[in-house]
């Protein structure tokens, strides 16, 4: 995300006509490498929906086969034809849920291997989970009513226990609040780009009530180390733990931030505003 963020900058630096910037062919592989990543986290985002759909699929055939089941017709013999239907339904289902459980293990591990997933995917992948924790119950309840009327049915016992031996549900909206916990947003303009955004006004910042927070680039203050700024002249208008970084000209003379400390940095303020010129 930070080389992202970086390159982004550096392309915005050359299109509004900064001096010393990056020559073409450094932008012209920036713009390679940027055009690399967008594809990688396009074909990210890709493999996250295929494997949701996967899931929802899964859900809606064991719905369709719970409907089929009919307990009234059951005998507690195990002979007829409809306690041999049910035996099969729940051969169906419990191996469904089955593959879906490992799916949405997987589907945690990508999200958590990817901080740009969107908040709508997060929240779907968390309503998943949540028909999984739903069907384990409903699984729990046709188990008892077996039990009422003297059938036992093996399978069922090992994916109830399966499905209920981690610590599911919790899980993916642990890590959506994290994610927005850890959510900071930062702005650099010159002084007249600020005031035309409504970020600056009279000398304060934020002042306003209609301040643009579109111009604002949201990120992960656990990943955010480094901003170029790209300009000879940058200065914090936000205030921020002495202490907890650099603002310091690289071999361009451009100054660049370093947080060194991201946890006191962002304990006063999660934006951040830089003047340059």
């Amino acid at each position: 995300m930070k080389r992202t963020i970086t390159l982004l900058l550096m392309a915005a630096a050359i299109i509004t006509g900064c001096n010393n910037g990056p020559s073409r062919k450094e932008l012209r592989e920036s713009n390679d490498e940027l055009k690399a990543e967008l594809q990688e986290k396009d074909a990210a985002i890709a493999e996250l929906i295929s494997t949701m759909n996967s899931i929802d699929e899964g859900f809606r055939k064991i719905n369709e086969i719970q409907g089929r089941i009919n307990l009234n017709s059951a005998t507690s013999e195990g002979q007829g034809s409809s306690t041999a239907a049910i035996e099969r339904n729940i051969e169906y289902i419990t191996s469904t849920l089955k593959r879906n459980k490992e799916e949405i293990e997987s589907l945690k591990k990508q999200l958590l291997n990817n901080k740009q997933v969107s908040k709508e995917l997060k929240a779907m992948a968390a309503r998943l989970e949540q028909q999984l924790i739903d069907k384990s119950r409903e699984l729990a309840t046709l188990q008892q009513a077996l039990a009422d009327k003297d059938i036992h049915i093996g399978k069922l016992d090992s994916i109830i226990t399966y499905l209920t031996r981690a610590n599911t549900g919790q899980e993916l909206q642990l890590i959506a609040q994290e994610e927005e916990l850890n959510s900071v947003w930062y702005a650099i303009g010159t002084k007249s780009e600020l005031k035309e955004q409504n970020i600056l006004s009279g000398g304060d910042v934020m002042r306003e009530n209609d301040v643009n927070f579109k111009y604002f680039t949201k990120a992960d203050k656990r990943e955010l180390n480094t901003i170029n700024t790209y300009a000879k002249r940058a200065k914090l208008l936000t205030n921020h733990t002495e202490g907890s970084y650099t603002l310091e000209r690289n071999e361009q003379k451009q100054y660049v931030l370093t947080i060194t400390d991201p946890d006191s940095f962002w304990s006063t303020s999660r934006y951040l505003i830089i003047q340059v010129r």
